[in-house]
């Protein structure tokens, strides 16, 4: 009901950006990583928040979909695939991950 979305979180105290999107990107979605490089941060995503963006490198292959199940808030499961960044998001995206997805698109 969500519509599609992006892994993302909030930092825990005093958490470096980097190990926060890898503690993120684990607990959403299974995904070991590493990091690859930091995209420069964007406060025009959402009103009143500072969105930071890391590139990473997974650890393992990577299957085109898959489910992870998180234990956060009572459990969810998520499903995963991959979108082209060349490719315009649709009303099935939130503007605010439309916006997120261009600023990527951008500096990738």
């Amino acid at each position: 009901m969500a519509g599609f979305q992006l892994v993302k979180g909030t930092r825990e105290g005093p958490e470096p950006i980097e190990i926060g999107a890898l503690r993120e990107l684990a607990e959403e979605s299974g995904l070991q990583a590493e990091v690859s490089r930091t995209l420069p941060s964007s406060s025009a995503i959402a009103d009143k928040q500072l969105w930071h963006f890391v590139v990473v490198i997974a650890l393992a292959p990577l299957a085109e979909h898959w489910r992870h199940f998180t234990h956060d808030d009572g459990g969810h499961w998520f499903e995963f695939f991959w979108w082209p960044l060349e490719r315009q998001p649709g009303p099935e995206w939130h503007p605010m991950f439309q916006r997120a997805l261009a600023h990527i698109a951008r500096h990738a």
